[in-house]
């Protein structure tokens, strides 16, 4: 719940800022949304790319952050003093690696934090699976995109259902 004046600030997290399915959902948010309502910032983890340009030129400003390869231990407080600078005040991470990262700086700098997954774990993914579950605990909410999906979540990594919205890809 935002209780301050002005729109609220959200930055988005993502793996990269090249062409893929998340960085398209981010992208179409970032077409549509309220600006009344929300300032949008997005973060790629992985530096520049190009769709950085576009998201400019829609007047939503682009971090590149330049991870490391492997576990990038600073990350997460690299991120967290960006969200301290911008005032962000909702964190929305997409995809496995930018919750972590996004998860503990968010806790770091006071943010909230929603999380999208936008695909299915593997039974073998085990590590990863558990990992998420205790990625979930951290999270405000976890948005699926298909009543399936959050199923999925529920009984096959046993993150709670109440922590979880179905908010179906809008397509243009």
């Amino acid at each position: 719940r935002h209780k301050g004046t002005g729109p609220l600030s959200v930055l988005h997290v993502l793996n990269t800022l090249e062409m893929g399915g998340a960085e398209q959902v981010v992208l179409n948010l970032a077409r549509h949304l309220d600006r009344d309502r929300f300032e949008m910032q997005v973060c790629g983890l992985g530096g520049e790319g190009p769709l950085a340009e576009e998201f400019r030129r829609l007047g939503v400003r682009a971090h590149a952050m330049h991870r490391r390869p492997g576990a990038d231990l600073r990350m997460s407080w690299r991120l967290a003093r960006l969200l301290r600078r911008e005032r962000i005040g909702v964190v929305h991470t997409h995809n496995a690696a930018p919750w972590l990262y996004g998860a503990l700086a968010a806790k770091l700098a006071g943010a909230r934090l929603v999380h999208t997954e936008h695909s299915n774990l593997f039974s073998h993914q085990q590590r990863l699976q558990r990992v998420e579950r205790w990625l979930a605990r951290l999270t405000d909410v976890i948005i699926a995109d298909s009543e399936k999906f959050k199923r999925q979540l529920v009984e096959g990594q046993g993150i709670p259902g109440a922590r979880i919205r179905v908010v179906v890809n809008g397509v243009d």
